[in-house]
């Protein structure tokens, strides 16, 4: 475990990056 299993990550969920980073950002944009 460590960097590789971090890569693995990162290159497994590049793809979803963007929706689950988006969703996140507007979710914590629209919390109070």
């Amino acid at each position: 475990m460590g960097a590789s299993v971090l890569a693995k990550n990162v290159n497994d969920g590049a793809h979803i990056l963007d929706e689950r980073g988006a969703c996140e950002f507007f979710a914590s944009k629209l919390a109070p």
